[in-house]
C-alpha cells in the first residue's frame, strides 16, 4: 500500500509541476498578436505603402533626397484644430511607421474625429532612411537635428557624442526638413487656430517616454507640458521635461515647434518590436495604447486641455 501511494504522490507532484510551467509560459513568456495580419518589418518601403495604403487619399507634401514621395493623409474638415500625427523620422524605427499606419487604417474604418478638428497623418517623414533601415536620411543626417533652430549644430549628438556633420550642413538643409517646416508654417498654420504635433520614436525601454516641447531647453512650453502629461497619465509612459542625455539635443522638431507657436510632444514607444507585440495577457500592445490615445485625443481635443 505505501509503495502503491509513493507511486501515486509522484505522478501528483510531476503534474502539479507541469501545470505550473504552463501557467508561467502563458503569463510570462511574450507571443505575437495577429502577427500574421502585421508583417514586421516591412521589407521595403514600396511594399509598406502597397499593404498599409498610406498613399489612399494622401497628399505629396514633399520628397526625400532620392526623390521618395512623403504622404499626408487628412481626415476632418474642423479648422479650429490641427493635430499632426508623424512618425519614422528617424528611418529605423520602423514600428512606428507601421502602428501609425494602422492607427490610420482603423479611423478610416470608424471616424471619431470632432468637428472643430482635422488630423493629418505621415507615418514616414524618412522615406530613404525607411527603405535601407537606418537613422539617417541618404545625405547621412539625422533629421530630427536638422531643424532650423538657435541652437542647431553641425555635429549633433546622439546620446553624448558628437556625430560628425549629423546636424546637416545648414540648419533646415535637408529637403525632408524644408517640406515639413514649410507645410507647417505655411500651409497648416493658416488653416488653423491651433496646431499640435505628435511625432512618434523608438525606443525607450521598458516603459516608453513622452517629453512636451520647449522654447528653452529643459523648461518645458506650457501648453506643450499639460498634454504631455496627460499623454503619460494615460499610457502609463514616463514623463521627461527634457531628454535623458547629458549634453542638450540641438535643432529639434520640439524646440522649432514652440519658437513657431506650434505645440508638440515626442512619444517614444517602448521597444522596437512589431506594433501589435504584446508580453503577456495582462499587457496591452504598442498598437492597442497609442489607438486609444489618439482617438481620445481627436475625439475629445475641444476643451481638453486648458493651455490649448
Amino acid at each position: 500500500m505505501r509503495a502503491v501511494t509513493r507511486k501515486n504522490s509522484g505522478k501528483w507532484t510531476a503534474s502539479i509541476l507541469f501545470l505550473f510551467s504552463l501557467l508561467v509560459f502563458i503569463l510570462f513568456v511574450p507571443y505575437e498578436l495577429n502577427a500574421k495580419e502585421t508583417p514586421f518589418p516591412p521589407d521595403s518601403l514600396d511594399d509598406f505603402i502597397k499593404t498599409s495604403g498610406i498613399d489612399t487619399g494622401a497628399v505629396e507634401i514633399g520628397v526625400s533626397v532620392k526623390g521618395r514621395p512623403i504622404y499626408a493623409v487628412r481626415l476632418g474638415k474642423g479648422k479650429k484644430y490641427a493635430l499632426v500625427f508623424m512618425a519614422c523620422i528617424h528611418g529605423n524605427e520602423k514600428n512606428t511607421a507601421v502602428m501609425l499606419a494602422a492607427v490610420l487604417k482603423s479611423i478610416r474604418k470608424n471616424p471619431v474625429i470632432s468637428g472643430e478638428a482635422s488630423c493629418y497623418f505621415i507615418p514616414v517623414m524618412n522615406p530613404d532612411g525607411f527603405q535601407s533601415n537606418t537613422r539617417f536620411n541618404a545625405n547621412k543626417v539625422d533629421l530630427n537635428r536638422n531643424f532650423p533652430t538657435d541652437d542647431w549644430k553641425k555635429d549633433a549628438c546622439k546620446g553624448d557624442k558628437p556625430v560628425p556633420g549629423s546636424g546637416g550642413s545648414a540648419p533646415g538643409s535637408e529637403p525632408e526638413i524644408r517640406t515639413l517646416t514649410e507645410w507647417l508654417k505655411f500651409e497648416i498654420k493658416p488653416l488653423h487656430e491651433r496646431v499640435l504635433v505628435i511625432s512618434f520614436h523608438a525606443a525607450f525601454p521598458p516603459s516608453g517616454c513622452v517629453q512636451p516641447a520647449y522654447i528653452k531647453y529643459g523648461v518645458p512650453e506650457k501648453a506643450s507640458d499639460e498634454i504631455a502629461r496627460y499623454i503619460a497619465s494615460h499610457t502609463g509612459y514616463t514623463y521627461l521635461a527634457r531628454w535623458v542625455s547629458v549634453i542638450p539635443i540641438s535643432g529639434e522638431l520640439l524646440h522649432w515647434c514652440a519658437v513657431n507657436g506650434i505645440k508638440a510632444c515626442d512619444i517614444e514607444l517602448p521597444n522596437y518590436r512589431a506594433p501589435d507585440y504584446v508580453k503577456s495577457k495582462k499587457k496591452k500592445s504598442v498598437l492597442a495604447v497609442q489607438g486609444n490615445l489618439i482617438r481620445n485625443l481627436i475625439r475629445q481635443i475641444d476643451g481638453l486641455f486648458l493651455n490649448f
